[in-house]
């Protein structure tokens, strides 16, 4: 489908922006419909009395068919522009056709891609309710065509991963108002943001040949925002809502530099990879 697209779309980044616009629609319209994961569960009748009383406040209103259709056309046009395997979607074969790709594309496809892989799953939850019950890096390792890093160096990258996520663990596991039970979605969001941002940065210090963080810096206010829920219940429902928010908006400050810097390098002499390893963002370890 690729070469219906004209050729005066010389920014395929806007397809790819398309894309992923719409992956955040299915979201919100499900949000506005089923925000608490309950419609799917309305003809079910081994429910628990919060999940009755919840039925019973009219939280388990059926999803109207127009809007199943219109979620479906927006997947799947998302999928045609952004998600294809071939060239990576449209947008990767816009890029080839008008001579524009570049890392700046690259790195704008993948983010987004990545902070998608959230948006997408979560759309499940409402089919099913909640009442009820690379084989690539492997070749290049043995075939000795990679960096050739050292086994301690190729898993650096998870540390940051499995930092965030088993704190994140730990607060809801260990949550004294069960915030996955008061709000899912917001729980939801908030592990995809933190998810996105790990994986922003990772594609940052591949990119730019620089040593990536062992442990982000988002794991410090993290880890109080664990410790605050946990020993003050009082202020987690809080907690959650400013924590949630301040990563959305670090997130979104953290892509606004990076374009930035690229925007800047993006000269006929300047390779946008050597600009971003001259920045701050990441130590600069030689290998």
């Amino acid at each position: 489908m690729g070469e219906y697209v004209p050729l005066w779309v010389a920014a395929p980044n806007i397809l790819t922006f398309v894309g992923f616009l719409l992956t955040v629609l299915d979201f919100v319209l499900l949000s506005i419909y089923d925000y608490e994961f309950y419609v799917a569960s309305s003809p079910v009748t081994n429910l628990n009395e919060t999940e009755k009383v919840r039925i019973e406040n009219g939280q388990s209103d059926v999803i109207p068919h127009y809007v199943w259709i219109l979620l479906a056309v927006f997947l799947f046009v998302a999928y045609t522009l952004e998600f294809s395997s071939s060239a990576d979607g449209i947008d990767g074969k816009q890029a080839l056709r008008t001579q524009t790709s570049g890392p700046l594309g690259e790195l704008f496809d993948h983010g987004l891609d990545s902070y998608s892989v959230f948006f997408i799953p979560v759309c499940l939850y409402s089919v099913f309710g909640r009442a009820d019950f690379s084989l690539p890096p492997i070749r290049s390792y043995k075939l000795r065509t990679g960096k050739m890093r050292s086994f301690t160096e190729c898993i650096r990258p998870l540390w940051s991963l499995f930092a965030v996520f088993g704190m994140t663990t730990v607060w809801v596991m260990k949550s004294p108002n069960n915030i996955v039970e008061y709000d899912p979605r917001m729980v939801f969001l908030l592990l995809g943001t933190l998810f996105s941002n790990i994986a922003c940065r990772l594609i940052v210090s591949q990119m730019s040949n620089q040593r990536c963080e062992a442990v982000p810096w988002i794991q410090w206010p993290l880890t109080f925002a664990t410790g605050l829920s946990i020993f003050c219940p009082h202020y987690e429902i809080m907690t959650l809502y400013i924590f949630t928010t301040l990563v959305i908006l670090a997130h979104v400050h953290y892509g606004t530099c990076v374009k930035s810097i690229l925007d800047a390098c993006m000269q006929p002499a300047s390779d946008p990879r050597i600009c971003l390893s001259a920045t701050n963002l990441y130590p600069k370890i030689e290998y």
